[in-house]
């Protein structure tokens, strides 16, 4: 039987990770939104289906990379191959990101979930940690 001391502090320690990671990413896009500078980067392929994650294929520096791109602006066929977009981009970081995104908005929200998990996890830490009949 799982014992369940160990799995919250199992669960501690992998959803730490996941957050840390998704910070990191976050903050990297502030970063950007912020210190970047603007660079205009082709476009090179546009998505056939607009399905849930639609991404459209830049070109600057001579480097290609994805970008992502809102369901509405790919329904209404707002870029088109060969056409010019202007994007933030850092020396330090090789991912552009569009000049109006807000990775604050998900900052906010990721800090509310991690307040939350840490209060819960705090409270059933201390319920199994009495010696309670389910942790025995």
């Amino acid at each position: 039987m799982l014992n369940s001391k160990y799995f919250l502090k199992g669960l501690l320690i992998v959803v730490t990770l996941l957050f840390f990671f998704v910070f990191k990413e976050q903050f990297e896009k502030l970063f950007i939104k912020y210190r970047g500078h603007k660079i205009l980067a082709t476009v090179t392929e546009v998505p056939l289906s607009c399905d849930r994650n639609n991404h459209i294929k830049v070109l600057f520096e001579n480097t290609e990379t994805e970008i992502s791109i809102s369901n509405s602006s790919c329904r209404g066929g707002k870029y088109r191959i060969g056409q010019e977009v202007e994007l933030l981009k850092h020396n330090r970081f090789k991912t552009p990101i569009w000049p109006e995104s807000q990775p604050e908005i998900a900052i906010v929200i990721l800090m509310c979930f991690i307040i939350y998990f840490f209060f819960q996890y705090r409270k059933h830490y201390r319920f199994y940690k009495k010696g309670s009949p389910v942790s025995r």
